[in-house]
């Protein structure tokens, strides 16, 4: 299904019944869809190009799965945005990858840590490790969920879902569009 029309200033949380899972948030989509729907203004396109960074690193380490993108940027709005929240599931990573390990090096912070995220990448990060305990996983999946459906005035709001594969394969004809996007546009 392709990422639904906003309704007001809002991509919307469910289309139709809210029991029919197909018609609800989170949206299936990838980058080929977000890229010219969302890449609308020079700061928009910064930040997206950043997110395909981010990605790039992410893949760099062996982790795979997907990600919920949300926050202002989805949202129809006068200012613009000065990021994009993703939770990464992870889905798939090497047996060597681990956080402990690899918060020694400073590539690696870069993608994990806020501060450092928003900075290199314009993405604020949060991670669900799917391969771990079942209990943690719900628990974290019902805070980020409940989190980002809403936002900040407690509105629902809809939630994309993309997929983030073992290499960069996927991401290349999303890159193109932005690409053109930057040439086209001032």
């Amino acid at each position: 299904m392709p990422i639904p029309e906003h309704e007001g200033d809002l991509l919307p949380p469910f289309i139709g019944s809210p029991t029919n899972s197909s018609n609800c948030a989170p949206w299936s989509t990838d980058l080929t869809e977000v890229v010219p729907r969302f890449g609308t203004s020079r700061a928009r396109r910064e930040i997206l190009a950043g997110l395909f960074e981010y990605r790039r690193g992410l893949r760099h380490y062996g982790i795979a799965g997907f990600q919920w993108l949300d926050g202002s940027f989805f949202d129809v709005m006068a200012r613009e945005p000065r990021d994009v929240d993703v939770v990464t599931f992870l889905v798939t990573a090497p047996d060597t990858v681990t956080f402990e390990k690899l918060t020694e090096e400073a590539r690696f912070l870069s993608l994990i840590e806020h501060d450092l995220s928003k900075e290199a990448y314009h993405v604020d990060p949060q991670f669900i490790d799917l391969r771990g305990d079942g209990i943690a996983i719900v628990q974290s999946v019902q805070f980020w969920y409940g989190l980002f459906s809403h936002d900040r005035t407690q509105r629902w709001r809809g939630i994309l879902r993309i997929p983030l594969g073992p290499d960069d394969e996927e991401d290349l004809d999303a890159l193109a569009i932005l690409d053109g996007l930057k040439q086209s546009s001032p």
